[in-house]
């Protein structure tokens, strides 16, 4: 069977309330060792992104980090995908948009956790499949 996106989420998503400083944000990225955080409303619900890319955004644009955080995250056309979708997609998704983290919800559209490209690489049957390609000597360079 094809692994699906919930095998790997490893913790709990890292989340802040979109209106909140940009450097509380970077903080609490510093603390829990995360290249992104998703950004909440009062709901709970995800409405946004904030990632390493988007700090180094912000500092190349000027913006101060006592801004609220909204204002430099992904906050349009943001990329949700459910749980129980298999790997791939995920994979296909971040390569067809440019993009290293994926917000998944459940069913119900509740935020389950983020996927980033690293744990995609570090799948089981993705390494199987690069170590097959190897067996068979293909050749290439990088």
């Amino acid at each position: 069977m094809a692994p699906i996106i919930k095998d790997l989420i490893k913790r709990e998503p890292i989340v802040i309330k979109g209106n909140s400083k940009i450097k509380d944000a970077v903080k609490l990225m510093e603390k829990n060792n995360v290249g992104s955080i998703v950004l909440i409303n009062d709901d709970g619900k995800a409405i946004g992104i904030f990632t390493e890319r988007d700090l180094l955004r912000a500092i190349a644009r000027g913006v101060s980090l006592e801004d609220p955080v909204e204002k430099v995250a992904t906050t349009s056309n943001l990329v949700k995908l459910n749980e129980n979708e298999k790997v791939s997609r995920a994979a296909m998704e971040m390569a067809k948009r440019g993009i290293r983290h994926i917000i998944v919800e459940d069913e119900k559209g509740k935020l389950k956790g983020v996927i980033s490209i690293r744990d995609i690489i570090f799948e089981n049957q993705v390494l199987k499949a690069i170590a097959l390609i190897g067996e068979n000597n293909v050749e290439g360079s990088d």
